[in-house]
Parts: structure tokens; C-alpha cells; sequence
């Protein structure tokens, strides 16, 4: 609803008579900022109602995981640059299951891994197999999240205080839902460790 709200009271603030320039520029930019955001709320919602009503008839297979991350890492290079973080992966392990969901769930980690880190920050990711299962691990020394906020982390639009987060990130409340929903899809589970800074 915010970001509506937004682009509908600046497009009635550009139709106001005595606009400048400087205020009309403005006005363009809060509009098409506020519709990115828009734009990935609804992404978001999609990509879980999809999974929620078990649309994705994404067949089942035998994949290297390892492969899946690299890919991963490679495609947010350039985001990690930008933020001055460095990524790094290590390990190997074959995995059953739908591919693009699971891209779809170490990109949404390795992405808030990078969004929440700080400047010359570091994000670990670490594959392996176990006798019965298979870990993923996304480490970072970021921001950290403080202990009354990650019980509920993976819930549904819910999003850390961001006047405590120092960081101006903006967020759908989704990514780690879907993370989660992905997991359950293939009888995985999440857990969290993390403490501020």
C-alpha cells in the first residue's frame, strides 16, 4: 500500500499549477522509485503464491549444488562490488530437487547477505553433504540481527526496524519466506545465528 501511496500523491503534486523544475524532478523520482518497489512486492507475492498453491511443476532432478552457488555468486559480483563486500564459496554436494527454487533460496540468502553487510564486509557460502541431507551455509559479518527480531524473521512481511538496521535497504518483507517455503518444499529446514554487529 505505501509505495501506492506515494506514487499517487506525487503524480497529484506534478499536476499542481507553480511546479519547478527542481520539484518536478523530484516527483518523477519518488514515482519510479516507489513503483521498483512496487514492482518486487508483487514479484514476491507471485513467486509465493506459486509456491504456496504448488504450481511450480518444475520437474525434480539430480544437480550439483555447488554449481548452483557459483552461478549465484557470479550473477551478484557486480552487487557486492558496488557495496564493496567480497564474496567467497567453498565445498561440493549433489542434490534432488527443483533447481530454480533452489537458485531461487541462495539467492534470496546471499542477496540480504550482501544488502545488510557494511563496507569491506565478507560473505561466506559453504556447501556440503551429510549422510542423510545436505547444508547450505551463508555467513556474513554484517549488521547482525538482534535476538527478539529472529524468531519471527522468516515470517511473512516482517521486516527489522530499519531505523536500528543502519542501513537504508529497502525490503518486500518476503525474500525470507520464500527461503523458507523452498526449504519445506524439499523436507529441508532453516535455522538462524546472528547477534548485532
Amino acid at each position: 500500500k505505501t509505495p501506492l501511496t506515494a506514487i499517487s500523491g506525487y503524480s497529484e503534486l506534478m499536476t499542481m499549477e507553480g511546479i519547478d523544475k527542481k520539484q518536478l524532478k523530484k516527483c518523477v523520482e519518488e514515482i519510479n522509485s516507489n513503483a521498483q518497489r512496487m514492482k518486487a512486492l508483487i514479484d514476491d507475492m507471485l513467486k509465493l503464491s506459486k509456491l504456496d498453491a504448488d504450481m511450480d511443476n518444475e520437474e525434480i532432478t539430480k544437480f550439483d549444488l555447488d554449481e548452483v552457488c557459483k552461478e549465484v555468486l557470479n550473477e551478484m559480483s557486480g552487487i557486492a562490488e558496488n557495496k564493496n563486500v567480497t564474496l567467497s564459496f567453498e565445498g561440493n554436494a549433489q542434490l534432488i530437487g527443483r533447481k530454480k527454487m533452489i537458485t531461487t533460496l541462495v539467492a534470496n540468502l546471499v542477496n540480504n547477505a550482501i544488502k545488510y553487510n557494511k563496507d569491506g564486509g565478507h560473505v561466506w557460502v559453504t556447501v556440503g553433504e551429510k549422510p542423510d541431507s545436505v547444508e547450505i551455509k551463508v555467513k556474513d559479518d554484517g549488521i547482525g540481527i538482534a535476538k527478539e527480531h529472529q524468531s519471527r524473521l522468516f515470517e511473512r512481511f516482517y521486516k527489522v526496524d530499519t531505523s536500528r538496521t543502519y542501513t537504508n535497504e529497502s525490503s518486500t518483507g518476503l525474500g525470507l519466506a520464500i527461503v523458507k517455503r523452498i526449504a519445506v518444499i524439499h523436507g529441508g529446514k532453516i535455522s538462524l545465528k546472528s547477534a548485532p554487529g
